[in-house]
């Protein structure tokens, strides 16, 4: 059988296309020979960029890290500073303790 065959063309008659073509075996063949001759073979998907891939990984990880450094850097002064804090809120309320005039 060839594509221009009559008995061809009635047996895959009124079948999408598509659905010829994702069938297998046998029905896929034939859907093949029938297809027209300029249609053009599927283009494969290109291939991923590997570098690319891996540079935005890379830039994702670092800025992840940067974020999570600056985070417990912050903390971690925040911390060492209170004792200094309360010490000055202490000093201040003792200051204006002294130097408030009684009415």
């Amino acid at each position: 059988m060839t594509a221009h065959d009559p008995k061809l063309s009635a047996l895959l008659a009124g079948v999408p296309p598509a659905t010829v073509a994702a069938a297998p075996g046998l029905a896929r063949l034939l859907s093949s020979l029938i297809a027209p001759a300029d249609a053009a073979p599927p283009m494969a998907a290109p291939a991923p960029d590997i570098a690319a891939q891996l540079a935005a990984a890379r830039a994702e990880g670092e800025a992840a890290g940067w974020a999570a450094g600056e985070a417990a850097g912050r903390a971690a002064a925040a911390a060492d500073l209170q004792p200094r804090r309360d010490a000055l809120t202490a000093a201040l309320a003792a200051a204006q303790a002294l130097t408030s005039i009684d009415e």
